[in-house]
């Protein structure tokens, strides 16, 4: 899971990840890096107190340590999930072979939805066949149109935010913030049932 500063979103995809995935039977293991994170720094306040749902949730949100995103972290994961698009790109660029497995969280969520819809989603809970049916997806989901105005953006106002995107709420008003890192829970608990083993 990856995310700016790894004090809120991706702490926050982590946290709601590994608590669905033991809840749903997938066994992973979920760490959660930032790439341009300050080593060492704790979970942001909201965050805490928002994932902090059972026993475990409070002590995964107390233990969490902030870490920069390297390539090894990279290269040891199955599937990397980063907040928005800008994220996806920094990890394709620190490893251009992880490019069939990183994917924005709610894009991952996107593309599982269709290839469970085509069952084509393996029902098994690997990881790795997972990502494969996210990956040979990749192509069926609609371009965003972010363009403002007639042809262009206009530098005067902002481009509509990417369905694809975890916004980054941290500085915003605490209604707003508290909003995305559900969020973030939301898309986290949406892609382990997809990825869950079928009964």
């Amino acid at each position: 899971m990856v995310c700016s500063a790894n004090v809120c979103r991706s702490p926050a995809m982590a946290i709601g990840f590994a608590t669905a995935a033991r809840e749903g039977g997938v066994r992973v293991d979920v760490v959660s890096a930032g790439r341009l994170a300050q080593p060492g720094a704790m979970i942001c306040a909201v965050t805490a107190e928002t994932v902090g749902v059972d026993e475990r949730s409070r002590q995964a949100a107390t233990e969490h340590r902030a870490q920069r995103l390297s390539a090894e972290l990279i290269e040891s994961a199955g599937l990397i999930l980063g907040a928005t698009r800008e994220e996806r790109a920094a990890v394709a660029v620190m490893s251009p072979r992880s490019r069939s497995r990183v994917f924005t969280i709610a894009e991952a969520v996107a593309l599982g939805e269709i290839a469970a819809e085509r069952r084509f989603a393996p029902a098994s809970g690997d990881v790795d066949e997972f990502v494969a049916a996210l990956n040979a997806h990749r192509g069926r989901l609609p371009v965003t149109d972010r363009r403002v105005g007639p042809g262009r953006q206009s530098p005067w106002r902002r481009a509509p935010a990417d369905p694809l995107d975890l916004p980054d709420a941290h500085g915003s008003r605490l209604a707003e913030h508290t909003r995305r890192v559900r969020e973030a829970v939301r898309l986290s608990e949406r892609l382990v049932a997809l990825m869950a083993p079928t009964n």
